[in-house]
């Protein structure tokens, strides 16, 4: 019997149904952390099965894998050889946001008609604001209340978009939905709102979070006497990385962007309501 085995995998892109195979070339790199051995491979087609034959399985046979995409983020993975076979894997592959390009072919009918009674015209909103008001409406249509209604069922007006947040005007008893539905083992956290502006004439209310351990929404409330107003947005502090094994240094941004939240969203199994298309 021989102490050596083989890898092989494959590389697919984020989506919920048939992930396609990623359309790029990679560079690999699988290091032994315990003997001074590293495997490179460059020019590799990422969107063929990768074989790597004749590692060692014994005694020790887990590898550290990198992988250094164009189009897609670093991803850093553990993988095992077992002595005498070949062991599959199976990636995931976040694209990069300056590497995509959006597709809004069938635009949700909900969020269109409220954006023309906010008085907000849809081919306005440049791609980026686009992709914000869907990844929001996405997030909020899946955050339910006992099963039953929406959190974004709850908003009347639309006043902002932005590539990362909504600013809008809801309903008070989505407030009080959330009151109900906030504390240690319930569907809401508090959070502080110092970070959230509020519109001219408003005041700050609170915020509260949703519990998911990435991709959270985030709802910060104002009200100015009458009217209450949310300033909602998704968080993606740390997000590819628990979702894909990206690794965080190799996200730089400050800023939330709106295409890795359609990453994020993809892996939480929510449908944004478009797609990116690599370029």
């Amino acid at each position: 019997m021989s102490n050596k085995g083989s890898l092989i995998f494959s590389l697919f892109e984020a989506a919920i149904k048939n992930p396609p195979r990623i359309k790029d070339r990679i560079e690999i790199q699988l290091r032994h952390p315990t003997e001074d051995r590293t495997i490179r491979k460059q020019e590799v087609d990422g969107a063929k099965d990768i074989r790597i034959p004749d590692l060692p399985g014994v005694p020790w046979g887990w590898y550290e894998l990198m992988i250094y995409p164009r189009r897609y983020h670093v991803v850093h993975q553990f993988v095992h050889v077992q002595a005498d076979r070949t062991t599959r894997y199976a990636f995931t592959l976040p694209k990069r946001t300056n590497s995509v390009g959006p597709v809004f072919s069938a635009v949700s009918a909900a969020i269109q008609r409220l954006l023309k009674e906010s008085a907000i015209e849809w081919e306005s909103l440049n791609d980026l604001q686009k992709a914000g008001a869907l990844n929001l409406h996405a997030k909020m249509s899946h955050v339910r209340f006992g099963g039953a209604q929406s959190a974004f069922s709850f908003v009347q007006k639309i006043l902002q978009v932005h590539p990362a947040r909504i600013i809008a005007l809801v309903r008070e008893s989505l407030l009080e939905q959330i009151a109900k539905n906030t504390g240690s083992d319930k569907l809401f956290r508090k959070e502080s709102d110092l970070l959230h502006h509020p519109p001219p004439g408003f005041a700050r209310t609170g915020s509260f979070k949703t519990r998911e351990d990435f991709g959270n929404l985030q709802l910060t409330f104002f009200h100015d006497g009458q009217r209450f107003a949310i300033d909602a947005d998704i968080d993606d502090f740390g997000g590819l990385a628990h979702a894909y094994q990206v690794l965080r240094n190799w996200v730089r941004r400050s800023d939330t962007h709106p295409y890795d939240i359609h990453e994020i969203l993809i892996a939480q199994k929510i449908e944004p309501g478009y797609e990116l298309e690599v370029v």
